[in-house]
């Protein structure tokens, strides 16, 4: 197996989601010893203190509500893409 071939370096995950929900997935990724170390940072349009607790909970990096104006997303997105592009990162390993 090669090394870090095809898993993403973050994952930007909706709660919203058809068929399977982002709780759900969220807690099938994070208890995927192949999958876990992949950061997940839920954007979401909610802002209920229950989704945002169980997220981290499940092992989310970090939580934004999206905003409704597209401007402001748009920020919001390039802020996320900037952070993460100078964050040191774990050589990831297909398990």
């Amino acid at each position: 197996k090669k090394e870090g071939r095809g898993l993403p370096n973050l994952i930007v995950l909706d709660l919203n989601m058809p068929i399977m929900g982002g709780l759900e997935f969220l807690g099938a990724l994070k208890s995927d010893p192949a999958l876990r170390q992949i950061p997940v940072v839920v954007m979401t349009t909610s802002s209920e203190r229950k989704d945002i607790e169980r997220s981290y909970d499940l092992g989310a990096a970090g939580y934004m509500v999206k905003p409704l104006d597209h401007e402001e997303f748009v920020t919001k997105v390039k802020r996320l893409h900037d952070y993460w592009k100078s964050c040191e990162k774990p050589d990831f390993k297909i398990v």
